[in-house]
Order: structure tokens, then sequence, then C-alpha cells
């Protein structure tokens, strides 16, 4: 078994966005109507000093690339296109992922955003992998909250999340982000039960167009995680420069 299988196996294999350390699950996002520019996007790049994958720890010190693209199908409908790739800088790991995901606008509160996830690991001999997934996003008392579940092709395994966001205004220029989130997984191995809890603090800061982000994320493995690994409670931080188009 690959070493990205054993990863897989255990946390059903991913994401979003980001698997990144302190990527709490956030609403899915709404849809945009068509603007003059068909396509808008960004381009990210990031560090992060730990790369955890739905609870679990995968490598450290990890420098990441995003391209993210918008198209707005109709008002009430955009598809979102994204290529993510990371690498440890400490480690022979690295990982590609490229989504699909086409957003729906069921009412002013909610919004369904089923998605297509294939997973690739250049460097390695891993096997690639498809994932199915379904993110629904609403609000509840005021908060975004966003639920989204994954199936797994390869593994044959069962992942869930809730999550859920609180954004502060600091001045024009600056926000507070805060966020937490819950995993449950159920895998063939034998484990069905919550995986991790993961809270995160975020300060964006907007220059102009380009967005300055540094975090500070917290991870917390369950029951889930316990069962198969051993692994700590653990703080870990990142920073994240987005320029949009």
């Amino acid at each position: 078994m690959t070493i990205r299988n054993t990863i897989s196996a255990a946390l059903l294999a991913c994401t979003a966005i980001s698997a990144q350390a302190g990527a709490a699950a956030t609403a899915a996002p709404a849809p945009q109507a068509p603007s003059s520019s068909v396509w808008t996007g960004s381009v990210t790049l990031g560090y992060d000093t730990d790369y955890i994958f739905r609870g679990q720890e995968v490598s450290t010190d990890n420098v990441s690339t995003t391209l993210d693209l918008n198209y707005g199908l109709s008002a009430g409908s955009t598809l979102n296109l994204n290529a993510w790739y990371t690498n440890s800088t400490d480690s022979n790991f690295d990982e590609l992922n490229l989504t699909a995901t086409v957003n729906y606008k069921l009412s002013d509160c909610m919004t369904i955003g089923p998605s297509l996830r294939h997973y690739s690991y250049p460097t390695s001999n891993a096997n690639t992998e498809l994932e199915f997934g379904v993110a629904l996003g609403t609000a509840v008392g005021g908060l975004p909250v966003n639920l989204a579940a994954y199936y797994n092709e390869e593994t044959e395994g069962y992942y869930l999340e809730l999550g859920t966001s609180k954004s502060f205004k600091v001045s024009d220029t600056l926000n507070l982000v805060t966020s937490a989130a819950i995993g449950y997984m159920d895998i063939d191995a034998g484990v069905s039960d919550l995986s991790h809890a993961t809270v995160s603090v975020a300060l964006p800061i907007n220059l102009n167009g380009v967005t300055l982000t540094p975090y500070v994320a917290g991870n917390f493995p369950l029951d889930g995680i316990d069962a198969i690994t051993t692994q700590d409670d653990e703080i870990v931080g990142g920073v994240s420069l987005k320029v949009g188009f």
C-alpha cells in the first residue's frame, strides 16, 4: 500500500480548498451572476507549518500554489475550477488536487455545490484518486454553516464535515475571521467515528487588490483518528498571498 493510500484510507481522502491546516469548513461559495468579464479568479501562494488532511498530519513545511477560476453560468449558479499544488520542503511529498464544483443558489439563504476532485502525486508512485462530494451552505443564527459529504472511490470511504465561521471588520483593510469544524469518518478499515475538530483565526489584510492572510489553527484528533494512529493535539500556522483578477 502506498503512503498516500495509507493516509487516504485513514482519512477518506479529501477538500477543501484547501486542505490547508487551518482551513476549517465554511459555507459553500454563493453563486455569482455573470460579469462583463466572463471568467474571474485568483492566484494564491501559501506557506503552512503543517499540511493537515482532515485531522491527520501529512507533511510539514509546505509551500502551496492555488489557481481558482469562476464562471457565471446564470444569476443563480457558478462553475468553479480549482487547481491546488503543495510540496513539502522537509520531506519527499507533494500533491496536486484538481476540483470542479457547480454552486447552485437554492434560495436567498441556501446554496448547494456538487463537486468532483482528482488527486495525484507527481513525484511518487501513489495511486491517483477520484472523489465525489456535495456541500450544503446555509445560515443559522446569523452564522454561515456548511455541511459537506464526500465519497472516495479508491478507498471506498466516506467523510462528513460540519463547519462555521464568523468575520469581524477591524478596519477598512483588515478583518478577523474565526472558524471551526468537526469531521466524521466511515472507512473500510472498520472505523466509523468523529475524526477531529479544528478551530482557526485568520487576519486577511487587503492591500489594494492583494490579500495577505496570516493564520493560526488548533487541530484536535478525536476517536476516529485515535483508532488508527497516535497523534497529539497541535497548534499550526501559516500565511498566504492572494491576487485576484
